[in-house]
C-alpha cells in the first residue's frame, strides 16, 4: 500500500482524484476479501449447525440477554483501546471512532494472516496523527494486557468452579500477578526496545513500559471484556440448554471461554481461530456440558460472532471510507 501511495505524485493538479480513487479502490479489495472469508465462515457453522437436531424450546430472554453483553462488550472494548492510545500519545479518540477500530481488527482476522485488521486500523490512527511507534506500542499493551487478563479471567474461574486440591496455592498466585506483570513488564522493557530498533531507530525504554496504573486500569477493562464475551456464550448456552446449566457451570462456561480464545489467538494460520478456538472451547466444555451440548454451543457461539462482527466490521469499513470523503 505504502508503495503504491508512493506512485501518485503529490503536487500535481489530479492528485486528490487519484488519491480518493485510491482508497475507494482499497476499501472495494477489503469489503470483497472480508465477504469471502466471513461467506466461508458463516457457511462452516450453518454447515455443522445442520448436523444437529434443533432444540424444540428456545428461551427468548437469554438471547436479549446475549445481544445486551454484546453492546457492552462493544463499549468496554472502545473504552480499553481508548485507554491503550492514551498510554503512548495525546490523540483522543471518540468512543464511537474507538468500537469502529476495534471492529476492523474483529472482521480483518478473518482473512488469513490476522494482521489486516490491525493494518487497516493503523491507517486510520496514521490519519489522527498517531506515530508508528506509538501505534505499535499501543497494539503492545493491547494484547499484553489482554491475554493477561484473560489468562487470569479464565485460571479462576477454573480453580472456583472445581476446586482442584492446590487451588489455594494457584489462585493466590493468579491476584498476585495482576500486581507483578506491569513490574516485569517494565524491567524487561529494554528486550522489547532491542526488538523496535530494528524498525524504530529511535525507540527508547522509557516509551516500551506501561505505567504501573496504566496498566492497572487497561487490566480492568480488558477483564470486563473477558466476563461479557463470556457471558455471551453463557447466556447462549442457556437459552437452548437452561435445564442442564448448574452453578458450577456459571462460571465455568465464560472462563474457559477465555482460554479458548487465547489458544486459538496463537493459531496464526487459521483465520479468526476457525476449527482452532471452537475444537478446544468443546474440549474444555466437555467434561461439564458433555460432548453433544459442548459441540452444538461451540458451533452456536462461532455462528454468532461472524454475525456479529460482520455486522459491526462492515459498518466500520463503511465508516472509515466515508469519513476518509468527508475529510476530503
Amino acid at each position: 500500500l505504502g508503495w503504491s501511495r508512493s506512485m501518485i505524485p503529490e503536487n500535481t493538479d489530479n492528485s486528490v482524484p487519484a488519491r480518493k480513487l485510491e482508497r475507494q479502490l482499497y476499501g472495494l479489495i477489503l469489503v470483497a476479501l472480508v465477504l469471502l472469508a466471513l461467506f466461508f465462515a458463516l457457511s462452516r457453522s450453518v454447515g455443522l449447525l445442520g448436523e444437529f437436531e434443533l432444540p424444540k424450546q428456545v428461551d427468548a430472554r437469554y438471547f436479549f440477554g446475549a445481544i445486551a453483553c454484546q453492546l457492552v462488550f462493544l463499549a468496554v472494548a472502545g473504552r480499553a483501546w481508548q485507554q491503550a492510545i492514551s498510554i503512548y500519545s495525546d490523540v483522543k479518540l471518540p468512543l464511537l471512532q474507538s468500537v469502529g477500530q476495534i471492529s476492523l481488527v474483529l472482521i480483518g482476522k478473518y482473512i488469513p494472516g490476522k494482521v489486516w485488521g490491525f493494518i487497516i486500523r493503523g491507517k486510520d490512527l496514521t490519519n489522527r496523527g498517531v506515530s508508528g511507534h506509538q501505534m505499535l506500542m499501543s497494539n503492545y499493551a493491547e494484547q499484553l494486557v489482554s491475554i493477561h487478563a484473560g489468562l487470569v479471567f479464565g485460571g479462576c474461574g477454573w480453580l472456583l468452579s472445581t476446586e482442584p486440591d492446590y487451588w489455594e496455592v494457584i489462585f493466590p498466585l493468579l491476584l498476585f500477578s495482576v500486581f507483578l506483570a506491569p513490574v516485569l513488564n517494565n524491567r524487561f522493557a529494554l528486550y522489547v526496545v532491542r526488538l523496535l530498533k530494528l524498525v524504530f531507530k529511535n525507540a527508547h525504554v522509557q516509551d516500551c513500559k506501561i505505567p504501573y496504573s496504566a496498566y492497572l486500569r487497561l487490566f480492568f477493562l480488558y477483564l470486563l471484556e473477558w466476563v461479557f464475551i463470556g457471558a455471551i456464550l453463557l447466556c447462549l448456552y442457556l437459552m437452548v440448554f437452561e435445564g442442564g446449566a448448574h452453578t458450577s457451570a456459571v462460571l465455568y462456561i465464560p472462563s474457559m471461554n477465555s482460554l479458548a480464545f487465547i489458544v486459538g489467538f496463537f493459531a496464526f494460520f487459521s483465520p479468526a481461530g476457525l476449527g482452532v478456538r471452537d475444537g478446544v472451547l468443546v474440549a474444555l466444555l466437555n467434561p461439564v456440558t458433555g460432548l453433544t451440548e459442548a459441540v452444538y454451543i461451540a458451533v452456536l457461539f462461532r455462528f454468532w460472532l461472524v454475525i456479529v462482527e460482520a455486522l459491526v466490521g462492515l459498518c466500520a469499513v463503511n465508516m472509515l471510507i466515508t469519513g476518509t470523503r468527508s475529510s476530503q
